[in-house]
């Protein structure tokens, strides 16, 4: 049998290890979108489900523990609980009761969908249509605190509940600054509620910290201050104490 001098095998074992891992190098990367369907700003959307497709298969099991892949997204305004069905590289969302005609939504990707190495997103996505002809001109910016701790909520969650159809709920989540953004919407009064959601259930829970306010929202978008803090009167997650303010 022949032999490898010295030499020959420290090359041979020189050359082997300079190669790439066999299937490639090893990904870090989170799941990237690469499409949204329907197209963010589309008016006239005739929509069923908006579906999220990714460049990688992504994992039904969302990062945070007791998540669901329903629990990642958020449609404002809501109708209903949000239905989230997975297809290995792409999710298509819908609201439990249909989205309404003449109608703009705006359907969110919070941050916590993960691929199948356990790469999580961190950042939050949106795709922003109409059902009808246009969008609303208004939004109502603000930033939710902490109030105790005294530091910014981050993703707090938001809702706006317009008062002349309490059925019309906006809803949003705060960034990691506590800054949010909710709408669009159309002009009047609105009841803002935050809420430091320890649970994520959406819901305004005993012993969770919250803060609300009134704005009548005329021509102008004015941001508003939330100082959460926990309070006594919980009525089916309706706030009983409600500042008001004109806007």
């Amino acid at each position: 049998m022949r032999r490898l001098s010295v030499a020959a095998v420290a090359l041979v074992a020189a050359c082997a290890s300079a190669g790439a891992p066999p299937g490639g190098p090893e990904d870090h990367e989170a799941p990237q979108i690469v499409k949204v369907t329907p197209d963010s700003g589309e008016t006239n959307a005739q929509v069923k489900a908006v579906e999220f497709r990714f460049d990688e298969v992504v994992s039904d099991r969302p990062s945070s523990a007791g998540a669901t892949v329903s629990s990642l997204f958020m449609i404002s305004p809501r109708n209903g609980a949000t239905e989230a069905s997975w297809h290995r590289s792409r999710i298509t969302v819908r609201p439990q009761k249909g989205f309404r005609a003449n109608t703009a939504y705006k359907v969110i990707l919070l941050p916590g969908l993960a691929d199948l190495r356990g790469n999580v997103r961190r950042d939050q996505a949106s795709v922003l249509f109409s059902t009808g002809r246009d969008f609303p001109q208004f939004s109502i910016p603000g930033r939710i605190f902490d109030w105790t701790a005294q530091v910014p909520a981050a993703r707090g969650y938001i809702e706006a509940v317009s008062k002349t159809d309490t059925m019309v709920v906006y809803l949003t989540m705060a960034d990691s600054a506590g800054n949010f953004d909710v709408g669009p919407l159309p002009n009047g009064p609105y009841l803002v509620r935050g809420v430091i959601d320890q649970n994520n259930n959406r819901v305004l829970d005993r012993g969770e910290k919250w803060d609300s306010l009134t704005i009548v929202i005329t021509d102008v978008r004015r941001p508003v201050e939330l100082d959460a803090i926990e309070r006594d009167a919980v009525d089916s997650g309706i706030n009983l104490w409600a500042r008001s303010s004109e806007g």
